[in-house]
């Protein structure tokens, strides 16, 4: 499945902001980021 110029960057937005709260782990902020927005807040 082919990604839009759109969704790649909303996913590297997405990476971004979760990089600069301080997740460090690649995996992480992957899995992290591939979730729908709002469903990433750590409880």
């Amino acid at each position: 499945q082919e990604q839009t110029a759109d969704e790649r960057e909303a996913l590297a937005s997405r990476i971004l902001a979760n990089f600069m709260a301080g997740i460090q782990d690649e995996e992480e902020l992957v899995s992290l980021s591939r979730l729908p927005l709002g469903r990433s807040h750590m409880s």
